[in-house]
């Protein structure tokens, strides 16, 4: 079945309008240009979604397919350790380790990775995928675009592993429309009739709130308004107000050190009585990012707000066998302390409950429907992120992306012919750098995008205070 001109998708988060998603991939070795090329195109002929564009001029945005692959690449004399102004290696110490370690400022990173597609005035990109390619002495960098409108992460893993498929000589599936095409999500959302629609409480959750759909949002210009001064004061402010001096750098957590938190928390649950409740290495991951990043704040009397993205794909129908579909299926669950010194006095096992406890509350169908009706009626409001009353500074975002296996994909069979691999590393995935512009290149802060490597340790790419950073091991 040929695959249409142009859609609409009826259901989307508004938000993603005005939000662009890259990933850059470093790769050992060097790859070839003219392959890379030659895959791209190939990519763009098979998936012809990825040549078009989103246009911009309906409502909801309709989605166009084209032919045109927007590739380029370039040769740079250096070695990655003299290019990437950080280094992202991980030996045999870091992976045994019980101590987390960070990295130096990883700034400029995008700008070197994706060079000419960095836009913060093009929302969305005109583009509906974008391709840069960075050859260097002994790596190459590979630097994806898509617009958020189109792609959530599920889906820029798609796109990328399928490029990796097509450098490898696999079949790609064939691409088809989402769901929603045909009718909003809202009607198609699997509901078990016989299914609780809430999780009980739990006494020492009791100045937790776990926000319902329209509590998730701001809503309105003036919430726009004041969370994007809010920002732009904040990132003006900086070193001058305690709980706005955010910096970004890579954080690692070991597995054995993920692993010994996880076993900790769940062993103070169970001797509070809930052994039943299992925590995952995602909640503990979570609530150890909250509690290091805020640990040197004073504390006051004012709201505390954690968002988590998640994604509601399961809640529908999967595609055909030998199908796919791209779409971005995302969703937000928000969780508000009723103070920040509440917060603070919450231990990490709590943190990490109250996050399961969301995660297991937003994906019931009957939840997720209220979501899909929430983003279907107001897909041409102005939403804000995070409930009414949130603060800036005090209104955190955790997104995971540890479910894609990134660091797995094997872009061996693109290597130079002519360039003898010097180790057996070579084509494997070295590093992988997630970035989320938000409108204007106004961004929330903090936020954290977790990734886990080859090790089963776990990469975060996050905003912390300064004075939390002074806390952790620096990697040299």
């Amino acid at each position: 079945m040929e695959f249409p001109a142009e859609y609409v998708s009826r259901t989307n988060e508004a938000n993603s309008k005005s939000t662009t998603v890259f990933v850059g991939i470093v790769v050992n070795g060097r790859l070839d240009i003219d392959l890379l090329r030659l895959k791209a195109q190939e990519l763009v002929s098979q998936w012809p979604l990825l040549g078009g564009t989103v246009l911009t001029k309906t409502s909801p945005y309709t989605l166009a397919k084209g032919s045109h692959c927007d590739f380029k690449a370039r040769t740079v004399d250096v070695d990655v350790s003299n290019y990437i102004p950080f280094d992202f290696s991980v030996n045999t110490a870091d992976l045994s380790s019980n101590m987390p370690w960070v990295s130096t400022e990883p700034s400029g990173v995008d700008s070197i990775i994706h060079f000419d597609t960095i836009s913060t005035s093009e929302l969305p990109p005109k583009a509906n995928f974008t391709l840069r390619v960075t050859v260097l002495n002994d790596s190459t960098l590979l630097g994806f675009r898509m617009p958020h409108y189109l792609a959530d992460a599920q889906s820029m893993f798609d796109v990328v592993k399928a490029y990796c498929d097509l450098i490898a000589g696999r079949q790609l599936p064939m691409l088809v429309t989402p769901p929603d095409v045909e009718m909003p999500l809202s009607q198609l959302t699997n509901i078990d009739p016989q299914a609780p629609s809430s999780i009980l409480s739990i006494e020492c959750l009791e100045k937790v709130k776990i926000c319902a759909a329209d509590e998730v949002h701001s809503l309105g210009l003036w919430n726009a308004i004041r969370t994007a001064f809010g920002v732009l004061f904040a990132h003006l402010a900086q070193g001058l107000l305690q709980s706005t001096d955010f910096s970004e750098r890579y954080i690692y957590l070991p597995k054995d050190l993920v692993c010994r938190l996880q076993v900790e928390c769940q062993e103070e649950l169970e001797r509070t009585g809930l052994a039943d409740v299992k925590l995952s290495k995602t909640d503990v991951i979570a609530a150890w990012y909250l509690k290091t990043a805020f640990r040197n704040v004073a504390g006051d009397d004012g709201p505390f707000d954690a968002m988590h993205t998640m994604n509601h794909r399961f809640s529908c129908d999967p595609p055909k066998p030998g199908s796919t579909y791209l779409k971005n299926s995302q969703y937000a669950m928000a969780i508000r302390w009723s103070s920040f010194k509440n917060f603070q006095s919450t231990s990490l096992a709590q943190v990490a409950l109250a996050f399961r406890m969301a995660v297991m509350q937003n994906k019931q169908p009957s939840v997720i429907k209220t979501f899909h009706e929430f983003y279907e009626k107001h897909a041409d409001s102005i939403l804000s992120f995070g409930p009414e009353g949130n603060r800036i500074g005090f209104l955190s975002i955790y997104s995971s992306w540890s479910t894609f296996p990134f660091y797995d994909l094997d872009f061996s069979g693109a290597l130079e012919k002519f360039d003898v691999p010097a180790t057996s590393e070579a084509g494997n995935v070295a590093f992988v750098h997630p970035t989320i512009y938000g409108p204007r290149g106004i961004n929330i802060r903090p936020v954290t995008i977790v990734l886990k490597d080859r090790n089963g340790g776990f990469w975060l790419k996050s905003d912390l205070l300064r004075s939390a950073w002074k806390g952790l091991i620096k990697h040299e």
